[in-house]
């Protein structure tokens, strides 16, 4: 196995680690929405219970994406450092942060759109903001991955 496959999956495995992680994370905090906003609420839960239940969801998926530039910035200056050729780092560390954020980021959406309720946002809406995250995370993590070869090597 080359150096450079070696740090691309580097990069990928520890984005679907962290991606498993929020994943439990996102399944805990629909579990417990759906407690506070659904069962456990009393009066207009009908209304208001479902909504906020959805809101939930929303927000623990974009906390998720949010993540993906930075562990681009930081997985992409650690696996920089390893290469010689500046080029190479770049191309390495961005590739790998783009296909972590996307491996990260869709099971945290499919378990926040089967957690967050009747009014959660569907599946195929978090299509293209994981694709802007992960375009965002390669592009980030391309510009740690030039940084540390250039100057941590």
């Amino acid at each position: 196995m080359t150096s450079t496959t070696r740090v691309g999956g580097l990069i990928v495995g520890t984005f679907a680690a962290v991606g498993v992680g929020l994943a439990v994370v996102t399944w805990a905090a629909g579990s417990w929405g759906q407690v506070l906003f659904l069962s456990g609420a009393g009066g207009e839960t009908t209304r208001f219970g479902p909504v906020f239940l959805a809101l939930v969801a929303f927000q623990t998926t974009v906390s998720s994406l949010l993540l993906g530039p930075a562990l681009g910035a930081l997985l992409g200056t650690l696996a920089g450092s390893r290469f010689a050729r500046l080029g190479r780092a770049a191309v390495v560390s961005g590739a790998g942060a783009l296909v972590g954020t996307v491996v990260m980021g869709l099971p945290v959406a499919v378990l926040a759109t089967t957690t967050g309720g009747p009014q959660a946002y569907p599946l195929g809406a978090a299509v293209a903001p994981i694709g802007v995250a992960a375009v965002a995370a390669g592009a980030v993590g391309a510009a740690g991955g030039a940084v540390g070869s250039a100057l941590v090597r």
